[in-house]
Order: structure tokens, then C-alpha cells, then sequence
């Protein structure tokens, strides 16, 4: 079984078991692997499914001319912001008689939309994938919460302090290389004068 934060430093002779730093990163080092899991099984499961449960509900409201090869190609819509964007700019420069018609037409591409949104999700609930999108965004709530965290809990040794900081440097790897350069030179600073102050 892998070792929690204070049982390796434990292992090295450092245990400060009062010190509530090394709960807070064994949890958010939890919370962070509940979250890739959650990410591998949702990924698994759009792979597993047909495009037309993974992708988005749409309606089709005209065409669109490629201005390079004058190809005509259908336009769609996956909002209603887009359906009513779509109908204002098509009514600002129409006659007064066809206004009553372009109306009509907007009101039935809103129903048809709404009936596909509500047809799609029926069939993504039918597949599990809003329940494994629920649980992703959940863990990623929950290990954003972990993280936060670390910064909420004050450490009260200097083996906490010393923990803190080279965890931080493993989270550190995953950023931008200038951040984890700029932080892998403070996280050494600070590690170096508690380890001389620890000895």
C-alpha cells in the first residue's frame, strides 16, 4: 500500500504527526487521482459510443457560401442565441412583407431545436455520459477544493513546511515551463534554509 505524506517522512526520521499539512496534501493527492480517473472514463466512453450520442444537437438553418471556392454548404445552429442571431440579421434588410414569414420561420427553428436538445440528452442520459460528465466535473471540483486547501491549512513544523514545499514542486512540473522554472527556484530556496534550519 502506498505510504501517506507522513509516512514517508516518517521513513526518514522526520514524524510530526500533529501537524495537519500532511493530511491536506495526502487528500488532494486522493482527489487529484479520483479526477484523472474520472477523465479516462469519460474519454472511454465517447470512444466507445457513435457520433451521433457524443456529439452536439443542432438544426440545420441555410447555407453558407465558401468565399474561396463558392461552395455551398449547410449552416447550423446549436443554440437559440444562434437561431435569433441568425433571423435578426436575415430581417434587418427584408421587405415589411416578409417579415411575417421569417418570424414564423425563426419560431419553428427554435421548436425543432429544442425538440432535438431534448431528444440528444434523453439518448446521452440513455448512455451514461451525462453521469460520467456529472462525476468529472464533480472530481475536478473536489481536487480544486484539495488544492485550495493547501494554501488554507497552515503548516505548524518545519517538516510540514519541508513537505509542503516539495509537493508543491511535483504539481509545479505539470505548468508552464517558465512557472515551474520561476517556482522550482523559489520552492529551492525555501526547502535549502529549513533543511539548514531542521539540521
Amino acid at each position: 500500500m502506498k505510504p501517506t505524506t507522513e509516512e514517508a517522512t516518517a521513513s526518514a526520521g522526520d514524524l510530526t504527526p500533529a501537524d495537519p499539512i500532511f493530511a491536506a496534501i495526502d487528500a488532494h493527492r486522493d482527489a487529484e487521482a479520483t479526477y484523472q480517473s474520472a477523465i479516462e472514463a469519460h474519454i472511454a466512453l465517447l470512444d466507445s459510443l457513435p457520433e451521433h450520442v457524443t456529439g452536439h444537437a443542432r438544426v440545420r438553418i441555410g447555407t453558407t457560401k465558401d468565399l474561396d471556392t463558392g461552395e455551398s454548404h449547410p449552416k447550423f445552429a446549436y443554440s437559440h442565441r444562434e437561431i435569433s442571431e441568425e433571423f435578426e440579421a436575415r430581417m434587418r434588410p427584408a421587405h415589411q412583407s416578409a417579415l411575417k414569414k421569417l418570424r414564423e420561420r425563426r419560431g419553428t427553428m427554435h421548436v425543432a431545436l429544442q425538440t432535438v436538445i431534448d431528444r440528444h440528452a434523453k439518448l446521452q442520459d440513455e448512455h451514461g455520459l451525462t453521469a460520467a460528465s456529472a462525476a468529472q466535473k464533480a472530481a475536478s471540483n473536489a481536487a480544486s477544493a484539495a488544492f485550495q486547501r493547501l494554501f488554507e491549512v497552515m503548516p505548524t513544523t518545519v517538516a510540514g513546511v519541508l513537505a509542503l514545499v516539495r509537493y508543491l514542486r511535483t504539481i509545479l512540473n505539470e505548468g508552464s515551463n517558465e512557472d515551474a522554472a520561476l517556482g522550482h527556484r523559489i520552492a529551492d530556496a525555501v526547502e535549502h534554509a529549513l533543511t539548514r534550519i531542521a539540521a
